[in-house]
């Protein structure tokens, strides 16, 4: 499994909400998908609008964002071996490849599936990981959204 993999699942698993848009769009390309298919039930309706929204946000700071994620990541060595695949590949390398992955795993259709399964399943703690999220999304700078961001999934390492 890549790294930039399993950056994304580290991330999917670990956060319940992320990122809204209030910034233009970095150089990523994300393709727009119609509504949602399947809807999470009813009262987890908002984690999952604010799971959708810090996943976007997300991919609106993609240029802050994935390096800011990377470099805790190297600092945590989480997953375990990345800190050795950054002396290996440099940063710039490893920044590249999780980049690259973030392409798909950023799509509208990616954020639906990710956003209905962390919203359907029973997590501990998920109530205070929404209001986290929210904090995040009401930075306004891409930097300082970022930094909350990865401190919401850092904190679930």
């Amino acid at each position: 499994m890549s790294i930039a993999r399993q950056f994304s699942i580290a991330l999917a698993l670990s956060i319940t909400a992320a990122c809204g848009a209030s910034e233009p769009k970095s150089s990523s390309t994300a393709q727009e998908v119609p509504a949602p298919q399947m809807k999470p039930s009813a009262e987890k309706y908002e984690g999952y609008d604010t799971c959708v929204a810090a996943f976007r946000r997300q991919r609106d700071c993609t240029d802050t964002y994935i390096p800011a994620l990377v470099d805790a990541r190297v600092r945590a060595d989480k997953p375990a071996g990345i800190a050795a695949k950054d002396k290996e590949m440099g940063r710039d390398g490893l920044v590249a490849a999780a980049l690259e992955e973030w392409k798909s795993d950023s799509t509208d259709q990616a954020i639906d599936r990710t956003c209905t399964n962390i919203t359907n399943d029973e997590q501990d703690g998920a109530p205070e990981l929404v209001e986290r999220a929210k904090h995040c999304l009401a930075e306004s700078e891409c930097a300082a959204f970022s930094a909350c961001a990865v401190d919401i999934v850092s904190s679930r390492w």
